[in-house]
């Protein structure tokens, strides 16, 4: 039987003004004022429902997608553009609350801002989850905490219940992060103390680099803003804090921890087999290559760059398929780079099935960036793994 997950969080929607170039600087932009006629507004789905969920079901995998709407007009929107991707959909509406929505502010040449409602799927908790839908799945992944105050205002206890809950229901738990801003209130909340209080019921814990540098390691990470200026963070930060970085996370309770590198790719690390026992419903997808491994993989080429927005999630979802049907902790990195790369070249609506992802990696798809330092050793696949991978002794 097919192995089946639910994705649970935030579900937006995200209006893109598409900017003509004669208005592309970010300053004539926002000058008051001023009328800046656009040549299209696209309207997409946002949030981990939809980045992640979606992605996962245009790979293969068998998806419901869960989250909240509110009472207003655009809660029917939502509804429909997620029914429409054909995966099985389990929305609650909530009465007196907007539904979520972003703007994405991405004039050409410049990074991405976001203006963000929180709505209706901000406010979270386990008996939001319906209990029948759970009982039908192998994993069960939840997305964005950081940007709900719910989940962190109470010191990560609503965040805790709820992968509690879902852990004794048995199925395997993974979740992912989202970057708040730097003055936020979910910045300057104790995240230490929260994932200690969460991680011990999460398996499989997916968050980026500057996400977790933020949350767990302020200093360090202002610094590196500090030589980036207005670059990419991720450039300046120093890859050889990875391995030190896993075992901390791992000591909180992970078995399966990865880390997105943007540009510079994809780092795992997985514990030791006897942690495994506590894996749930996914731990028959999973073989003995899957214990104390340490690799990396370099980002795929994208043939064209159509935009950038989504490609983290859907690398999750590359990730997460993987898993699910099976593959090594090689051919999951794999999915994960190749799914995000095929995000940027085409958007949400050109994601291949996992076959064709894995098939056009394993002919030869030309990867971006350079070979990690400190004695990582190519494999036969084509990844890179550290001197204390398993598999290297």
């Amino acid at each position: 039987m097919k192995r089946r997950a639910m994705v649970a969080g935030t579900a937006a929607l995200d209006m893109i003004p598409q900017f003509p170039a004669s208005a592309c600087r970010r300053d004539e932009i926002l000058m008051e004022g001023k009328t800046v006629y656009l040549p299209d507004i696209q309207l997409i789905l946002g949030g981990c429902v939809s980045n992640t969920g979606i992605a996962m079901h245009r790979l293969g995998a068998e998806v419901i997608l869960c989250s909240k709407v509110g009472g207003d007009p655009l809660a029917g929107v939502v509804r429909q553009m997620l029914e429409e991707s054909g995966a099985e959909v389990r929305l609650a509406e909530l009465k007196g609350h907007a539904t979520s929505a972003t703007v994405v502010v991405a004039p050409e040449g410049s990074d991405r801002s976001f203006w963000h409602r929180r709505g209706a799927s901000q406010v979270y908790a386990l008996s939001d989850i319906p209990a029948d839908a759970a009982e039908r799945c192998d994993l069960f992944h939840f997305g964005y905490p950081t940007g709900m105050a719910c989940m962190y205002g109470d010191g990560g206890v609503t965040l805790a219940d709820l992968y509690g809950g879902i852990k004794r229901m048995g199925l395997t738990t993974s979740m992912d992060l989202s970057l708040p801003g730097l003055t936020s209130e979910s910045a300057r909340a104790d995240w230490k103390t929260i994932l200690r209080r969460v991680l011990p019921c999460v398996d499989v814990f997916l968050p980026s680099l500057e996400e977790l540098l933020l949350l767990l390691h302020r200093p360090y990470y202002m610094e590196v803003l500090q030589r980036a200026g207005a670059d990419c963070a991720v450039r300046y930060a120093d890859l050889s804090i990875l391995p030190a970085l896993a075992d901390e996370v791992l000591a909180m309770g992970p078995k399966v921890f990865g880390v997105k590198l943007g540009e510079k790719g994809l780092y795992l690390r997985t514990a030791k087999k006897e942690a495994f026992a506590s894996f749930g419903r996914m731990s028959g997808a999973l073989s003995p290559c899957w214990y104390d491994r340490e690799l990396m993989e370099l980002p795929y080429r994208p043939e064209r760059f159509r935009s950038a927005n989504g490609a983290g999630d859907t690398a999750i979802a590359g990730f997460l398929a993987g898993m699910m049907d099976g593959c090594g902790p090689e051919d999951c990195l794999r999915l994960a780079a190749g799914a995000a790369a095929c995000r940027i070249e085409t958007g949400h609506q050109g994601i291949p099935s996992a076959r064709e992802v894995l098939e056009r990696a394993r002919a030869g798809w030309e990867k971006l960036g350079a070979a990690p330092e400190g004695g990582w050793a190519e494999t036969a696949e084509g990844l890179y793994a550290s001197p204390r991978d398993s598999l290297q002794g």
